[in-house]
């Protein structure tokens, strides 16, 4: 039993570890510039250069993910460029609205799924 458990643990922090670089890959890859979205469209290009240094974006990116890393591993899932404010807090804003969602996605899944499921065990075989 605690062999299961210690396999399941390594296992979840290897996909959140597999998780955070494909998170950080992303933000790599896709088009854009993050120092030009943070500093708004009418951003000089000494603001936008200040706005790269001040979120480490003229960093290598080896040395971006390292700090990236660290502040995942301290809990720290840093503050958004749109709203200036802690992610953290944008998910809390944001959390009741999203299990609405998903206890109302779960009803109609229910209210649909046991009948059909039911329906097509009594019919197999025919």
């Amino acid at each position: 039993m605690a062999r299961l458990l210690l396999r399941r643990l390594v296992t979840s922090v290897v996909v959140l570890v597999g998780l955070a670089v494909v998170t950080f890959l992303m933000t790599q890859v896709l088009p854009g510039d993050p120092a030009r979205a943070a500093a708004g469209r009418n951003a000089t290009a000494e603001q936008v250069a200040a706005v790269a240094a001040r979120l480490g974006l003229d960093q290598p990116v080896w040395d971006q993910f390292l700090a990236y890393m660290g502040r995942l591993f301290q809990g720290d899932i840093g503050t958004s460029v749109f709203t200036q404010r802690p992610v953290l807090e944008d998910v809390a804003a944001m959390l009741p609205s999203s299990l609405e969602l998903v206890l109302a996605a779960m009803v109609i899944n229910i209210v649909v799924a046991v009948p059909l499921g039911t329906y097509a065990a009594w019919r197999s075989g025919r």
